[in-house]
């Protein structure tokens, strides 16, 4: 008889991650069950008595869950820790639990929006975020948008909505795919093979260093003389801090999170009536293709929009003075927003 994976959560999943893992699922023999945008405990109880194995989100697995399951025995939690479940019955019913690598960017932006709320007490509070970092900001502003007074944005990653494009939708997509092909194959060892990297850059200092050093050069913009707009220092502290933390493993689980964990993308359309800021950033010595208007508009409520030639990937080593003028410029409005 086929054993059954209870794939449960009370927001809906992207579509295209939960047909990504139910085929896993079903590819490895089993039957997926999926239950998403339930109200209620009553269907989490039916579903998981017949369930073996569950993959859940946010949702509580709590006593009288693990009592209702009959057969179940392992409980995944796609995102950030074991709060959700309790794992003291778990343990008492022999189920057993884990959490997916690393932590996509949704997981992550509750973190912060618990640090905020409860550890340092802001119920109301605005965020910036480049890098991985905008992708956390823009989990915020979706998920919290009573709290999250504003938001802005540096060189945010966009991707493909649904069709139809837009012309300037397309091209930029296009430019996307070709960079992906030409620069992309780091992001792609790290989404899939992140523990094999990590052996190799854990055991080599120089391996390392080249690892981090060239993204360092090939994404900084350029000082009047021609060097990277990263300083010699701060790259040799930053690997420094990699180096005697070995956490050059731990950095890289983000990316296999987003490819692997359900609903790690950004959902297109609807959104959050949050006051949005984006700012993109160029003169990078490898470009990075910038995204249009009205592509980030279909993602988020954009109250005002800057590109500058200069501050690349890491604007806030290149261009501090740019950056803060822009926040400073940004958040005031929302001082007074409650």
């Amino acid at each position: 008889m086929s054993k059954t994976v209870l794939l449960a959560c009370e927001k809906p999943f992207s579509a295209a991650a939960r047909d990504e893992v139910v085929a896993i699922i079903k590819q490895a023999g089993y039957t997926a069950n999926v239950l998403e945008s339930y109200k209620g405990k009553g269907p989490l109880l039916d579903a998981i008595a017949s369930a073996d194995a569950a993959i859940v989100r946010s949702d509580a697995i709590d006593a009288e869950v693990l009592e209702a399951a009959k057969q179940l025995k392992l409980v995944v939690r796609a995102g950030a820790g074991y709060d959700t479940i309790d794992t003291a019955t778990a343990k008492a019913k022999g189920v057993a639990v884990m959490n997916t690598p690393g932590q996509n960017a949704n997981a992550v932006a509750e973190l912060w929006h618990r640090l905020m709320a409860e550890g340092l007490g802001y119920p109301r509070y605005a965020a910036h975020g480049s890098d991985l970092g905008a992708g956390v900001t823009a989990w915020l502003a979706r998920a919290h948008p009573g709290a999250v007074a504003g938001i802005h944005l540096a060189n945010p990653g966009l991707a493909a909505p649904p069709r139809p494009w837009t012309a300037a939708e397309a091209e930029y997509l296009a430019q996307g795919e070709g960079w992906a092909a030409q620069e992309g194959g780091y992001a792609h060892e790290q989404a899939t093979k992140p523990a094999t990297l990590a052996a190799a850059l854990h055991d080599s200092p120089a391996g390392l260093a080249a690892w981090i050093g060239e993204k360092v050069v090939a994404w900084s913009s350029a000082t009047s003389d021609g060097q990277p707009a990263f300083a010699r220092e701060l790259l040799l502290g930053t690997l420094t801090l990699y180096w005697a933390t070995g956490t050059i493993g731990s950095s890289l689980l983000p990316y296999w999170a987003y490819r692997h964990s359900p609903g790690s993308a950004l959902p297109a359309g609807s959104p959050p009536a949050v006051r949005t800021a984006i700012s993109v950033f160029g003169g990078e010595r490898v470009p990075f293709p910038k995204p249009p208007r009205e592509l980030a508009e279909r993602y988020f409520t954009v109250t005002a929009w800057d590109e500058h030639d200069r501050g690349g990937h890491f604007p806030a080593v290149a261009e501090p003075e740019l950056l803060a003028q822009t926040l400073r410029e940004v958040f005031r409005p929302a001082r007074g927003a409650r």
